[in-house]
This record gives structure tokens, sequence and C-alpha cells, in this order.
């Protein structure tokens, strides 16, 4: 699990992971970005091998670049469509889905917090999906990289350089079982 305060580059670092993973490791990856759309998301991993920033309109690429970049990543990222639409039985779905028909052992969520957000109780639903994604992983013989958003600090503010500590992750007490 990833936790760091807002706008740190927690969604960058799992980009980077992305590329690692695709590129380096030369091996798929699962992914469900929720805080923007999966054409999106694939630009900006795709901008990442390349060096280029795709998913900035009239940025410094040609079209042909873009198109290379995204070939390179055929049957190696797999995005989850979520239309807006972030259910946490879906995205479970999706993974399920990925390691039994691709072998896909790898997956990314980020960001937990956004499945709970329109949930009646946060802390409950935390909870369950901590416990499921636990169990997940363990029966796809997986790893599930998860990115939460923190409670603000007691102190200094994490966007200023403030530790971050196990309690200050949203359903916090899921996460340390």
């Amino acid at each position: 699990g990833i936790g760091a305060g807002t706008g740190i580059g927690k969604s960058e670092f799992f980009k980077e992971l992305v590329n690692q993973i695709v590129v380096k490791d030369n091996m798929p990856v699962g992914c469900a970005f929720l805080e923007e759309p999966a054409p999106q998301s694939a630009k900006r991993i795709a901008g990442k091998q390349a060096n280029k920033k795709f998913h900035i309109p009239d940025s410094d690429y040609m079209q042909s670049e873009l198109e290379d970049a995204l070939r390179k990543l055929d049957n190696k990222l797999w995005l989850y469509d979520h239309n807006g639409y972030k259910n946490w039985d879906s995205i479970k779905a999706f993974f399920k889905y990925l390691n039994k028909a691709l072998g896909i052992h790898d997956f990314i969520l980020d960001n937990l917090t956004a499945i709970v957000a329109a949930e009646e109780n946060e802390y409950s639903a935390l909870n369950r999906i901590m416990e499921e994604m636990a169990s997940l992983a363990i029966e796809l013989e997986s790893t599930i990289y998860y990115a939460s958003h923190l409670r603000k600090a007691t102190g200094t503010p994490h966007e200023e350089g403030g530790r971050v500590q196990l309690v200050e992750f949203k359903g916090s007490g899921a996460m340390s079982n």
C-alpha cells in the first residue's frame, strides 16, 4: 500500500511501476486507475517509455510516436475502463479474469479511497475490501499494489513533509491486519 499527501505523486509512482513491470521486466500488468479515464492512463504510461507527454494536448510529439509507444504496450498493459463507475466487485472480477485468462500476476489499484467514496459507511466498506483484496492476492498468487488517501496529519501536513503513519491511512485498521 502507498499513501502520501494530496498531489505528492502516488499515481505517477504507479505509472513508473507499470513502466518497470511492462517495459523493463517484460511482464503484463492489470491496472485500475480510478481518478482518470483509461485512455488518459494509457497515454501517460506510453509517455513514460517514450519520454514524451502524450497526455498533454498540443505537446511536442508526432502521432506516429504515440502509436508506436502504445503498440509496445499491446498485450502487456490491461486497463480497467471504469467510465465513472468505481465498484470493487467489478474490479475484483477484472483482476480475476486477467489472472485466469492471461496469467497476469501484478495488479495496481489507484486509488482505494475512490471505490468507497459513495459508500454509506466508508470504514466498513474499506474493511471488507481490504479483507477481500488480501484473500484475492493469495488466491491468484499475485501482488496487488494500491494507493490510499490519508487522513489529515496531526502535526506537519503530509504535503509539507510530515511523516506518514499507518493510522493516517483511511481504513488503517483493515490495512494493518
